[in-house]
């Protein structure tokens, strides 16, 4: 053989593997787009660490779903280059479970994952989860990869955590896609099921049992209704602001009634009454420190931000507020009124 065949066999051997490194690998590429979120939790054995992963947007925006690791406004998002920075929570979705979340202006995601990808889906499909499960990935290193199939198109059952709908998880009734891996851990919520081509099919959803069975659902959301999801979120975020632009401070009324709560750490902040003033309609009403607020005029309230509206609608100086509040144990329910000490 002599040279010139000798450099047409390495051609013809290099040619392929030139080219093949050249292929953009899909689950690779998808791993790019997939952040690591850190946040509250820690209490009561809850994990402080979850999945997420970007979508177009001015600033950049993350999506995941809801959990106690986003009780405060701010979430730490860790990219697949490990870059942390800080992210903004803009609001909640309460149909999907999903939470989006603003990066810091000028912030450049590795990748983002389309909202109109189209793929199409059927049974006993191949496809990938992506997910931050266990908090394998901390830094730089790629998130976890498990191999799944369709099982099934279903609804979306109820929690059997006592009773309620777990937090992160879909409204009950809800289409979703139902995997034959075991994708419901720890950290895994917020991240993403795609198919072969790397397309966004789901997104993983929060750790949910059957009332049925009792067993852990392995599950996500379809990617159809994540921008629907967005979209809601935009819209009641919108109206807020105005809503809060238009409306009187709420601190006004509680100062007139001597009745302190306890401040807002977080959106859900739950109204427990830090201070009552000596002689004020708070203290002639009944209402004492470490009270929780639980209903005004017999509708439920969940947060200190609630609670402190509800109470500047109803309150003036000819009309009562009734409060039912939890104290030790019992509900007691007392009448505030907004006439001056």
């Amino acid at each position: 053989m002599n040279g010139m065949q000798i450099a047409i066999v390495l051609l013809s051997i290099a040619s392929p593997l030139v080219a093949a490194e050249r292929q953009v690998d899909p689950v690779a590429a998808a791993q790019l787009a997939v952040a690591k979120l850190y946040g509250a939790g820690q209490i009561a054995g809850l994990e402080g660490y979850q999945s997420g992963f970007y979508v177009e947007g001015e600033p950049a925006l993350v999506v995941t779903v809801d959990s106690a690791a986003l009780d405060g406004v701010t979430v730490s998002i860790v990219d697949a280059y490990g870059e942390r920075y800080e992210g903004r929570l803009v609001g909640r979705d309460a149909a999907s479970g999903l939470v989006l979340v603003e990066c810091p202006a000028g912030v450049e995601p590795p990748s983002t994952f389309s909202l109109t990808s189209n793929a199409e889906l059927s049974l006993s499909q191949r496809l990938w989860a992506l997910s931050n499960c266990f908090n394998i990935a901390a830094g730089d290193e790629p998130v976890t990869l498990q191999r799944a199939r369709l099982a099934a198109i279903a609804s979306m059952p109820t929690s059997v955590d006592e009773g309620r709908p777990t937090v992160g998880a879909p409204a009950a009734g809800s289409p979703v896609l139902v995997l034959s891996a075991v994708t419901s851990n720890p950290g895994a919520g917020g991240g993403v099921v795609i198919d072969e081509a790397g397309r966004l099919v789901g997104v993983l959803g929060a750790e949910c049992r059957s009332p049925v069975t009792g067993a852990w659902l392995n599950y996500a959301l379809p990617a159809d209704a994540v921008d629907a999801a967005i979209a809601r979120i935009r819209d009641r975020t919108n109206a807020a602001t105005a809503d809060r632009m238009a409306a009187p401070h709420p601190n006004r009324a509680l100062r007139r009634a001597g009745l302190g709560l306890i401040a807002a750490i977080t959106k859900r902040s739950p109204a427990y009454i830090e201070r009552v003033v000596e002689g004020s309609p708070a203290a002639r009403a009944g209402l004492e420190p470490d009270d929780l607020i639980v209903a005004i005029n017999g509708a439920t309230v969940g947060t200190v931000e609630a609670a402190a509206s509800a109470i500047e609608r109803g309150l003036t100086r000819d009309a009562a507020v009734e409060i039912t509040v939890l104290r030790e144990e019992r509900l007691v329910t007392l009448n505030l009124r907004g006439d001056a000490p």
